[in-house]
């Protein structure tokens, strides 16, 4: 699988360069640095400080590098916005500087579901949860079927309130509603 995303230049400059800076005052450059691949972006730790960067991107998973190596990536000059970081074939890649590290993939963790779980649940682990997770957890399908029950529950509801002037809006305003309430129960 390729690992690639995208982040805030500006960003992850300033990360790199303070973790060269905080690396050079323990004259520790030996050590190594680690880049994890989140949901949310990259966390890079090096020397014991981990600095966040932002962004999005598909793949979970921590690359090691030798500590030597940061220093050369924080010397790269970003000139876009947004710059591209992707692991392949034991290479982790910043624009176009590679270095050589040792990647271990973690999977996404599954989605626990009961067999018997009510139509919102299923609903909301949907919204909730990212296509990869579904996936690698074999909710698909009993997602899919549980969208394809609400959108067959919606037709029949509007066609015998029509009278009344509800419109399919209104009911997917408060399907989403009880949804998302329904996720954040959940997550408490």
């Amino acid at each position: 699988m390729k690992i690639i995303y995208t982040l805030d230049s500006k960003e992850l400059k300033e990360a790199l360069k303070t973790l060269v800076q905080f690396g050079e005052k323990k004259k520790t450059s030996l050590e190594e640095a680690v880049f994890d691949f989140q949901e949310s972006g990259i966390d890079i730790t090096f020397n014991g400080m981990t600095m966040a960067v932002s962004g999005e991107g598909k793949g979970f998973g921590r690359a090691r590098i030798k500590g030597i190596n940061i220093q050369a990536l924080a010397r790269l000059p970003f000139k876009e916005k947004t710059v591209s970081v992707w692991v392949e074939d034991s290479w982790l890649w910043v624009e176009s500087l590679s270095v050589q590290c040792q990647w271990t993939d973690i999977n996404p963790p599954l989605i626990e579901l009961p067999m018997d779980s009510p139509l919102l649940d299923i609903l909301a682990v949907g919204k909730n949860c990212d296509e990869e997770q579904i996936l690698a957890s074999g909710l698909a399908e009993k997602i899919k079927e549980a969208e394809e029950t609400k959108n067959n529950l919606v037709s029949k509801a509007i066609s015998n309130l029509k009278p009344l002037e509800i419109t399919e809006k209104d009911f997917e305003e408060l399907i989403n509603s009880k949804i998302t309430k329904r996720s954040r129960d959940l997550h408490t």
